[in-house]
């Protein structure tokens, strides 16, 4: 809540602690929906709060959904599976990445989120065998870790 007292206050901050909080990685709204305006106007806000040193667009996108009521339909876990929080499993049966708890329904997207970004990560199957290595190794990524950003490995969990 830090990044969100030093945007728009610490009352703002308090009365945010128990709402959820949306994960901006994966969304989709229409091109004329009124979430861009007012997500906008909320960014720069919290660059004009920090003499525009920084600003979460993920921090700034969850108190315009608070704050300005911007309607929102919650999707599944399966629809943006946060790595950080838990890996996937991987079905051989199927050739799917999954949830870990059963029934292990199939994840639609992957995001390898926090500290699980660029990362190896290694998934066991369900049940036995020798697992899998999920791993990112895309431009962006590369440039970010030749900068001395991302870390080197991650631990299987």
């Amino acid at each position: 809540m830090g990044r969100l007292s030093s945007y728009f206050g610490e009352k703002q901050a308090q009365q945010a602690l128990w709402k959820p909080y949306f994960n901006a990685g994966v969304f989709a709204l229409s091109v004329n929906a009124p979430h861009w305006q007012v997500w906008s106007r909320r960014f720069h806000e919290g660059l004009a709060a920090t003499s525009g040193k920084r600003c979460c667009d993920q921090t700034a996108l969850n108190y315009a959904i608070w704050n300005d009521r911007l309607p929102v339909n919650p999707l599944p876990a399966t629809c943006n599976w946060l790595c950080h929080l838990a890996d996937p499993v991987f079905d051989p049966s199927s050739q799917l990445l999954c949830e870990p708890m059963r029934p292990g329904q199939p994840i639609g997207i992957v995001h390898l989120s926090a500290d699980s970004k660029g990362a190896r990560i290694a998934l066991p199957y369900p049940h036995d065998g020798p697992g899998l290595d999920l791993r990112f190794h895309g431009p962006t990524y590369q440039r970010y870790r030749a900068a001395g950003n991302a870390p080197q490995s991650m631990p299987a969990h």
